[in-house]
């Protein structure tokens, strides 16, 4: 039986939605063993407590300034990390931007360029771009500088219904359907007080899917595997219930989405929309797994595998079979500690 290969992994963002699909494909995993350093902005984040963590660590909140890098960078060293691993894009859109920074501490990492991923951060830069590198597919009629004085203008020309979304925002973090002049003048008024920079979307009812990607350090694909969303919510931004199955036109529009915009290597979740047998882009997730990836795993694509195969620069090959029909479906579940635990040694500190 072949050993397993120790790993120090650095994983950010732990109170991620996302993470127990990749502790899930860590559990199963027959070629890695992980020692995990988890770190989140949050000392209370309920991840960082879990059986599976080695080490945690409160970070700074990350932004354009250096703290938050050279927290990291400081926690490479101490903890002696071979490989970074996030799935928050508010942190690991600045350790791309730095990534020097961390090999040449000899950590690892799979992530695209910042460019690439500063476009994907952004929803209007997002269709700006593919418009300008010939995306071959439809998208969803936007109005990308909207003021609250037009607010009228906007829903007739959408047909009275709208949606309203940052465009620096992932989820369902300030989205919004609206239908009615004033409420959409309201919400565009308050955005711009705040400094929340939105666009206004026609709201178009058909069925919603999202496809999840992988790419090797030549750009080949690993693999694209589309979920349809199987739930009533007008807004599905995140997803609480999804079913593995094929769809050619969707998974083709995702593939040609990460790949217009430069996302490779690495992981990536697109949000797509289907009407009348075509595929019109909602968002993209640069750079990270989804949280219901965790049907991925139990469909046979072991996702830590790949990753640390990838940060490590092993080969690997296209996945050419996978289950289809396994549903994915959203729990709340919490986790227990004691007091004494979040007070003595163990208690997250300011890394």
């Amino acid at each position: 039986m072949t050993a397993h290969r120790d790993v120090r992994l650095l994983y950010t963002g732990f109170g991620s939605p996302s993470t127990p699909a990749m502790l899930e494909a860590l559990g199963q995993s027959t070629r890695y063993r992980a020692h995990i350093i988890a770190t989140d902005m949050q000392p209370l984040a309920g991840n960082l407590y879990l059986d599976q963590v080695a080490a945690r660590h409160v970070v700074p909140e990350a932004g354009p300034g250096l703290e938050y890098v050279e927290a990291v960078c400081d926690l490479v060293g101490r903890e002696r990390a071979d490989v970074y691993l996030s799935t928050c894009e508010e942190e690991y859109i600045w350790i791309a931007r730095h990534r020097d920074r961390l090999e040449r501490l000899g950590c690892r990492m799979l992530l695209p360029p910042y460019d690439a991923l500063a476009v994907s951060y952004d929803k209007r830069r997002t269709y700006r771009t593919l418009e300008d590198r010939g995306y071959r597919y439809p998208l969803i009629p936007t109005v990308d500088a909207p003021a609250a004085g037009e607010a009228e203008g906007i829903l007739d020309r959408f047909g009275g219904e709208a949606i309203l979304k940052a465009t620096d925002r992932s989820g369902a973090r300030e989205v919004h359907l609206v239908d009615d002049a004033a409420d959409l003048a309201r919400r565009l008024d308050s955005a711009a007080r705040r400094g929340v920079d939105c666009i206004v979307q026609q709201f178009l009812r058909g069925s919603e899917w999202n496809v999840s990607t992988l790419h090797d350090h030549d750009g080949r694909l690993v693999y694209a595997v589309p979920r349809r969303k199987i739930e009533d919510r007008p807004i599905k931004s995140s997803t609480l219930a999804a079913v593995i199955e094929d769809h050619d036109a969707i998974r083709a529009a995702g593939i040609e989405v990460v790949e217009r915009l430069g996302l490779t290597p690495g992981f990536n979740n697109v949000e797509l929309l289907e009407l009348g047998g075509e595929p019109y882009l909602i968002e993209v997730n640069g750079g990270r797994i989804a949280a219901q990836d965790q049907n991925l795993v139990a469909a046979g694509i072991n996702l830590a595998d790949y990753f640390l195969d990838l940060a490590f620069e092993e080969p690997v090959e296209p996945v050419r079979e996978y289950r289809r029909g396994l549903v994915s479906l959203k729990i709340r579940m919490d986790v227990i500690t004691t007091v004494d635990s979040l007070l003595d040694e163990e208690r997250p500190g300011t890394a």
